[in-house]
């Protein structure tokens, strides 16, 4: 049933299974992690944080 191994077909998938997942959660992760580092270090509110973030780009 399952007799043949295809090298080039199983590095596609991997590359799928290991980089599409990541560069999905990449800016997502980075986002939050950037927001909560303002807020916890900085001392500045959400709100302050929101609109520096719509004036510049992290």
């Amino acid at each position: 049933m399952f007799r043949r191994f295809y090298p080039v077909e199983a590095l596609i998938v991997a590359i799928v299974l290991a980089i599409v997942p990541y560069l999905l959660l990449w800016g997502s992760i980075n986002r939050l992690l950037r927001q909560r580092w303002k807020l916890l270090y900085l001392g500045t509110s959400y709100e302050d944080f929101y609109n520096c973030s719509q004036t510049f780009s992290l």
